[in-house]
């Protein structure tokens, strides 16, 4: 199983809400308003919960689950929060397409890391951006 955060299918999950899911199996949207996070669990199903046990912590997956003016800032790859910048160590934006991306990171690149598939902004010119 391999837990996948926004993106499933190359489609945005509606603003204020977190694709939280296992690849191939339904969707399941964590309701931000409510408090929820996705909590990747990589040898079990992902869950929406107010408090992830486990480390792995998504507040978001989108500038459209924030705040105008902030972005969705993924840190060591493991948590996601809102915030004014992604300028901290190991912050990097997430996104969804490149529209979505800085003038220097133009690509919004999908990659697996311990099983969950993120997306984020990136600096590459692989064919594999979106």
């Amino acid at each position: 199983m391999i837990a996948m955060l926004g993106c499933g299918g190359g489609s945005v999950d509606p603003v204020g809400t977190i694709e939280c899911t296992e690849e191939g199996e339904s969707s399941q949207h964590c309701d931000i308003a409510a408090g929820e996070k996705c909590c990747p669990r990589f040898e079990a199903d992902s869950t929406c919960e107010a408090a992830c046990d486990n480390g792995g912590n998504f507040a978001c997956d989108g500038p459209e689950d924030c705040a105008e003016g902030e972005v969705c800032c993924v840190t060591n790859m493991t948590t996601a929060a809102c915030a004014v910048t992604c300028d901290g160590p190991g912050d990097n934006q997430m996104c969804h397409t490149g529209g979505e991306c800085p003038v220097e990171d133009p690509c919004c690149l999908p990659i697996r890391l311990n099983g969950v598939l993120l997306t984020f902004c990136n600096s590459s010119d692989l064919p594999s951006c979106r």
